[in-house]
């Protein structure tokens, strides 16, 4: 029997998608072992705690500060080093290691670096608490997750020594191209058992994860077509002006499709921003915000609705307001999940390999297009061929979904009783 779990590197209530993957984490953890105590560290602890504090679960500060919670050079100098002293806040973390039975690197997508000499400071910030995990020869557990790409050769030798601890109990990750990844670094090593293919947790979602209220779905014309943007700097791109330039088409791709949507379909367009911190990088409300004020600009009124959400949104609201569209067309991937939940048909616009590779491993990948080179016209034929044949659709959505469940169950439950035994 586990008495005491501590989740690392979980990311912000405020990303109702990471919030949707602790919840269920926990969940999980509580219908198998009853009375668990259970931590976690958070990038925004003072604001996590109160969403959190309901499910009776601890919330910690992360072991490295986060300097992109703060704006301006000097508030973000003055943060950093005022919480990087924090010698309490530390102190209390490095107990709860000592502690823990079971240390578990939360689901998510934390070990990727786009810096191309060494990596950035959130790698930094996911990094060095499970190598501190290590030290103390704790247990750990990489619950379903995404590794790479690694733009340099540091953060790669950095996971590579990370994950062929002895005290890596199971690596599951969420795609074919992360394991794939895995297998190449540690090559022919022991640790290459220990990689196990397995689903996100948000899919164990259930509306016992109902609190905090339900989102009112607004009466629009039909078809509801849903939106989730979000800012991103394309990596892949050589120049600035090419980043500027892939941006403007990116944006350019939504200011299209939802055109289409309101003049030739007659429906209307619901833009919802999963992430609302933390850093105005990952507020996806200012970008929704400058689409909503192009589209109303020029659309009949009544046809426009930008969801004006609070901080802190149910992850279960989220799958019963989009069980009400009839189309999510999703940077945001936790965004699909949550429609998938629902029943509902996506599209996807794939930011980073872990979203094709998802939808991949669920047979949707034919409704995942890239983000470096979306097309209006083809992604406007997938969403009609969609909304005029839904019914096989949304057969196949409900058996990959319920399959997708029965992995997590069987896969996570079946380590855990291995390794218990």
């Amino acid at each position: 029997m586990l008495s005491n779990v501590l989740f690392l590197n979980t990311h912000s209530a405020l990303n109702a998608g990471d919030a949707g993957i602790v919840l269920a984490q926990v969940r999980f953890f509580r219908q198998r072992f009853p009375g668990i105590r259970i931590s976690i560290t958070s990038r925004t602890p003072r604001l996590d705690e109160p969403f959190y504090a309901p499910w009776g679960i601890r919330v910690l500060s992360p072991l490295v500060p986060v300097p992109s919670l703060y704006s301006g050079p000097i508030n973000k100098i003055w943060n950093v080093l005022k919480e990087g002293a924090s010698v309490s806040a530390k102190a209390r973390l490095i107990t709860e290691i000592q502690k823990s039975e079971l240390v578990v690197a939360s689901g998510g997508g934390y070990f990727y670096s786009h810096h191309s000499r060494i990596p950035g400071p959130m790698f930094f910030q996911n990094y060095l608490p499970l190598k501190l995990a290590s030290f103390f020869g704790k247990p750990v557990m990489f619950f379903p997750q995404s590794f790479g790409p690694m733009h340099n050769p540091v953060a790669s030798r950095l996971v590579k020594d990370l994950l062929r601890g002895p005290n890596i109990v199971k690596i599951f990750v969420r795609e074919n191209i992360s394991a794939e990844y895995l297998r190449r670094l540690l090559a022919l090593e022991n640790s290459l058992g220990k990689i196990v293919p397995c689903p996100d947790f948000a899919f164990l979602l259930d509306h016992v994860h109902s609190r905090g209220g339900e989102i009112r779905m607004p009466t629009l014309p039909r078809p509801v077509v849903a939106v989730t943007l979000r800012t991103w700097d394309f990596p892949g791109a050589g120049t600035a002006k090419e980043k500027k330039e892939r941006q403007r088409q990116y944006f350019s791709f939504f200011e299209d499709i939802s055109r289409r949507i309101i003049a030739d379909w007659g429906g209307s367009v619901l833009i919802l921003p999963q992430v609302r911190g933390p850093g105005l990088y990952e507020d996806d409300r200012i970008i929704s915000r400058a689409l909503e004020e192009k589209l109303r600009a020029r659309s009949p009124r009544g046809r426009v609705h930008y969801l004006d959400l609070p901080d802190y949104v149910s992850p279960s609201a989220l799958v019963q307001l989009l069980s009400q569209v009839n189309l999510l067309i999703a940077t945001r991937f936790h965004s699909a999940i949550y429609a998938l939940l629902a029943g509902r048909p996506v599209l996807v616009l794939a930011y980073q390999p872990k979203s094709s590779g998802m939808m991949d491993s669920l047979g949707l990948g034919r409704y995942c297009l890239g983000i470096t080179d979306v097309d209006a016209q083809q992604a406007l034929r997938l969403a009609q061929e969609v909304l005029e044949h839904p019914a096989p659709l949304r057969r196949k959505i409900e058996d990959r979904v319920a399959g997708a469940r029965r992995a997590i169950v069987s896969n996570v439950g079946k380590s855990l009783e291995e390794w218990l035994a």
